[in-house]
């Protein structure tokens, strides 16, 4: 069955509209208070070019009806029609998104949220994703608060772009799933802890003490970019307690942790690390600081760069340039299949950005294969 459709356009007068998309409810708040879930769930569709301001934090349980696995709530953007890709803005006007954190069934897609005061911004329970969304402080001005957090029990985080989290914040933490993110100047972390995997995001930290990826038992940090442009003294990923055991940390690279203590991986002592390598790294006080056990080492086939491999990463670019495309290349894992023919070649590229052009001549980046104290 296919979802019940709902339309607000925040241009229009408030508590106004009937909730079609000719003609649309005013705002959020009023919707919620006017419609009531569908039996097959409810997609609300909010209309980009005008932020929603909300009055106080949502709260779908008290009047729409709380989310179930066969009723969920979608709320999402459009420009013209559903699912056009547009960005719908939500101001949440100095309050967390939603008056609870135990709501689940939730899908945000397609939308700005900002403004949440010093508060954790979005913070959702089990099977809820959030993908292709903007998630800031705006004009608030928080101190040691996550901007999204989603539950790690089937929870994803996916595509978004979170950014500016306010002092010692945090971005993402937690959820099931984090792939292919964007994470900006969160100075407490980028990545905390996420549940089963953080696979393809970029975390660009600002703050010398920040950590780009924090995480414990059992994750896979796979192909991940972290940078810091502040002479991190921290880590770049890191095994966030002691006694962590199975996790999964290859192909990712650190640059910038070049301050005292900075390293671009840490592993502490009682860590059972059970595959590490093929990890690329440049400009780090230390590629490793590892006190652990691995139960399979690759770091033999990790890399050493002579250079940065992005174009301008403290701009935001992360493009790679010739020279970052011939050292990274290839050089991931797997570089070929167990039981395929010969011929299947994975050709990845070591971090987020995959480099898909034919590989060609050489070039200078790399330094050695080998892994190293010191970096250099």
């Amino acid at each position: 069955m296919a979802l019940a459709q709902l339309y607000v356009d925040p241009a229009i007068a408030g508590n106004s509209g009937t909730g079609t998309v000719g003609d649309p409810y005013g705002d959020l708040e009023y919707c919620l208070a006017q419609a009531t879930l569908d039996a097959a769930g409810t997609q609300i569709n909010v209309k980009a070019g005008t932020a929603e301001v909300l009055a106080a934090s949502l709260n779908p349980g008290a009047h729409f009806g709380a989310p179930t696995a066969a009723a969920q709530l979608v709320i999402r953007g459009y420009t013209t029609a559903a699912n056009d890709g547009g960005m719908g803005e939500v101001d949440c006007g100095g309050a967390s998104l939603f008056a609870v954190t135990t709501l689940d069934y939730i899908v945000l897609a397609d939308m700005e949220f900002h403004t949440f005061g010093d508060n954790n911004g979005i913070v959702l329970d089990t099977y809820c994703t959030v993908f292709h969304c903007e998630i800031h402080k705006g004009a608030s001005t928080p101190t040691t608060k996550t901007l999204l957090t989603v539950n790690a029990t089937n929870g994803h985080a996916i595509g978004n772009y979170v950014h500016d989290a306010g002092a010692t914040g945090r971005g993402i933490s937690s959820g099931a799933v984090i792939i292919g993110n964007y994470v900006k100047s969160c100075p407490g972390f980028g990545i905390y802890r996420p549940g089963v995997i953080a696979v393809g995001n970029i975390v660009h930290l600002s703050d010398a003490g920040a950590v780009g990826i924090d995480y414990i038992y059992g994750t896979t940090v796979v192909g991940n970019t972290v940078y810091n442009s502040a002479a991190g003294t921290a880590s770049g990923i890191r095994a966030g307690a002691a006694g962590i055991f199975g996790a999964i940390v290859i192909n990712n690279i650190c640059e910038g942790f070049s301050g005292v203590g900075g390293e671009g991986i840490f592993l502490q002592a009682g860590d059972d690390t059970h595959i590490v390598g093929y990890n690329a790294f440049y400009n780090n006080t230390a590629a490793y600081t590892d006190s652990g056990d691995e139960q399979v080492d690759l770091t033999a086939s990790d890399v050493a760069l002579a250079a940065s491999p992005f174009t301008d990463a403290a701009n935001g670019d992360f493009s790679l340039t010739a020279a970052g495309k011939t050292a990274l290349r290839g050089l991931g894992w797997p570089a070929a299949y167990l039981g395929a023919h010969a011929n299947t070649d994975g050709h990845i590229t070591i971090g987020a950005v995959q480099y898909g052009e034919a590989e060609a001549g050489g070039g200078g980046m790399l330094v050695g294969n080998k892994r190293a104290n010191k970096e250099g």
